[in-house]
C-alpha cells in the first residue's frame, strides 16, 4: 500500500493546483483527530485496525524515504507528533469516561492504544513516546482517585502497562545511559537518553504497584 494519498480532482478544479500528496500516516492522524459522531465511533471500534495502519505506513515511509538510520527526533514532522499527542489523549479520555457503559469497547481500545504506543518506541522518538505513556497514566490515575470501587479502572490500567512492559527492548529502556555500550539505537535522541536515565518501565510499575493497595483490594 503507498504510504500516499491524493486529494480529490474536485479540490483541484476548486483551487486550480495540481493535488497534494500527503503521507498516509499523517493524514489518518489528522482525520482520526478531528472526525467526530458515527465517524469516529467506528474508528473506535475498530482501533486497532487503523494503528496498524498507521505504523506499517510509518514503517514503510522511513524505509523509502531512507530515514531509518536518521536520528528518532528528525523522522516525523512536528506536526504529525502533535496529532499523535492529542489522538492518545482523547483515547484516554474515552478510556476513562465510558469504562463503565461501554466495558468490552474500552477493553480492546485500551488494549490497542497499548499495541500501538509499544510499536511507536521502536520507529520514533522514545522521549515522546515516554510523554504520551506518562500522559495516558496521568489521565487514569486521575480518574482513578475519585471512584469509590476502582477496579475495573485498575485492571485497564494493568494489562495497558503488561503489554508496554513487553516490549523486546524492555530491559534496555531501563537501563541508565552511561551503561548503554553500545547505545540500543544506532541513532539515539537526546530526550531517549535522558528518558533511560529515569528508569522510565520500571518507575511506573513501582508506583502503579505502591498505589493498587490503597485504592482496591485484588
Amino acid at each position: 500500500m503507498s504510504s500516499h494519498t491524493e486529494s480529490s480532482s474536485f479540490l483541484q478544479t476548486l483551487t486550480g493546483r495540481l493535488p497534494t500528496k500527503k503521507l498516509f500516516h499523517e493524514e489518518l492522524a489528522l482525520q482520526w483527530v478531528v472526525c467526530s459522531g458515527g465517524v469516529r465511533e467506528a474508528a473506535l471500534q475498530q482501533a486497532w485496525f487503523f494503528f496498524e495502519l498507521m505504523v506499517k505506513s510509518m514503517v514503510h515511509h522511513l524505509y523509502f524515504a531512507d530515514k531509518m538510520d536518521s536520528p528518532r527526533k528528525h523522522r516525523f514532522p512536528e506536526r504529525f507528533m502533535d496529532d499523535i499527542a492529542a489522538l492518545v489523549s482523547t483515547m484516554a479520555n474515552d478510556i476513562v469516561t465510558r469504562f463503565q457503559k461501554d466495558t468490552e469497547m474500552v477493553e480492546r481500545l485500551n488494549v490497542s492504544l497499548a499495541f500501538f504506543l509499544n510499536d511507536l518506541l521502536s520507529i520514533m522518538d522514545r522521549g515522546f513516546v515516554f510523554s504520551l505513556i506518562k500522559a495516558y497514566f496521568k489521565q487514569v490515575s486521575a480518574k482513578l482517585y475519585q471512584l469509590p470501587n476502582p477496579s475495573t479502572l485498575v485492571s485497564l490500567r494493568l494489562d495497558f502497562l503488561r503489554i508496554i512492559c513487553s516490549h523486546e527492548h524492555y530491559v534496555t529502556l531501563n537501563l541508565p545511559c552511561g551503561l548503554l555500550t553500545p547505545p540500543s539505537s544506532p541513532s539515539p535522541s537526546v530526550s531517549s537518553a535522558t528518558s533511560q536515565v529515569r528508569h522510565f518501565y520500571s518507575t511506573l510499575a513501582k508506583q502503579f504497584i505502591g498505589n493498587i493497595s490503597g485504592q482496591v483490594s485484588l
